[in-house]
């Protein structure tokens, strides 16, 4: 129990960190661009944010204890697999029915996929067999 804590914990700041780089740094000029889709700054939802990324972290270890090999090999093809799955949908599927640029619908698939193998590859580590 203690290390799916410390696996929860490491990856809802990995993830965070991530999401930073990848939608402030990377795509922030993009959303200014299309201001008009999101929701203003100070209207941001931000412990809805940070309550979404937990449960994703809790969901993604809980799946990854289910499966009967694990190790940092198990870790890293679990967590390609999941992001591109995720990222896939998020990008894609947002793309196909939102007005998005095309740019942030890649940046939103290979930036998750990305997240997730990096995800797996903190889980595979800590949690062994």
């Amino acid at each position: 129990m203690k290390k799916v804590l410390i696996v929860i914990i490491s990856l809802f700041i990995l993830f965070n960190i991530i999401g930073y780089l990848i939608h402030g740094v990377m795509l922030g000029n993009m959303y200014a661009q299309t201001a008009n889709f999101w929701r203003p700054a100070p209207e941001m939802k931000l412990v809805l944010i940070n309550f979404v990324t937990l449960v994703h972290c809790i969901m993604f270890v809980w799946i990854y204890s289910l499966l009967s090999k694990k190790g940092i090999m198990a870790g890293l093809k679990f967590g390609l697999l999941y992001g591109i799955a995720y990222g896939f949908g998020m990008g894609f599927g947002t793309y196909s029915s939102m007005p998005i640029p095309l740019y942030m619908a890649y940046a939103w698939f290979l930036g998750t996929t990305v997240q997730f193998t990096l995800g797996g590859l903190v889980t595979g580590a800590i949690i062994k067999e």
